[in-house]
């Protein structure tokens, strides 16, 4: 997704893809509370360098994220990895600890699991 940073006047890109879909315009739409705004004419959107740089961040960290739960779904029961993962997340619409709590998550996983390697 192309946005106009207004301080710079430049256009950056944000690329948020999960499961081999992007979802960057959705999240945009959702969860910034309006701090994109869509210049339809142009087609692109409009933020300020703050935001596009946070927003720059936590996608490059959750896409991380999510390749590294991957990787653990791969190596422990699918299942139970899907269940600490949420008992971190449940409760948390703060996007600033997203990542955090993810990798607090992927601690307990190993920590939890060790051994259980396999037993899928």
């Amino acid at each position: 997704m192309k946005v106009l940073i207004k301080e710079t006047n430049e256009l950056g890109e944000l690329e948020y893809i999960w499961n081999g879909i992007d979802c960057t315009k959705d999240l945009a739409d959702i969860a910034t509370n309006g701090s994109f705004i869509l210049d339809r004419e142009n087609e692109y959107y409009i933020a300020d360098e703050d935001t596009f740089n946070w927003w720059k961040e936590y996608i490059t960290d959750s896409m991380a994220d999510d390749e590294e739960e991957e990787r653990l779904r791969e190596i422990y029961d699918s299942n139970k990895v899907f269940e600490i993962i949420n008992e971190e997340l449940a409760h948390c619409n703060d996007y600033d600890q997203h990542h955090n709590l993810r990798q607090y998550a992927f601690k307990r996983i190993r920590e939890e699991l060790k051994g259980l390697e396999g037993c899928q």
